[in-house]
């Protein structure tokens, strides 16, 4: 990764969860209203997902819009799967 962003790659991991987003809010939202729909998404059963390729990108923030670019991609076999 370093050969791809040089010294970019330093970063805190200690507390990173790698997860899927399902929404951003834009806004000011109730968190108790949302909590009931969050508690739902979480009893559903595991997924299986085909995966072609893996991506290093640079995220970032601009004003209230989530930005990336793609840094670089490895491609998978046409087997390759991944739980989600």
């Amino acid at each position: 990764m370093r050969d791809v962003v040089g010294d970019r790659a330093h970063m805190d991991t200690r507390y990173f969860r790698p997860h899927l987003s399902i929404a951003y809010a834009n806004t000011d939202v109730v968190v108790r209203l949302l909590l009931p729909m969050i508690d739902e998404l979480r009893e559903r059963p595991p997924v299986t997902a085909a995966v072609s390729e893996v991506a290093l990108v640079e995220l970032r923030r601009e004003g209230t819009i989530y930005r990336f670019d793609k840094l670089m991609s490895v491609p998978l076999g046409p087997v390759a799967t991944a739980s989600a």
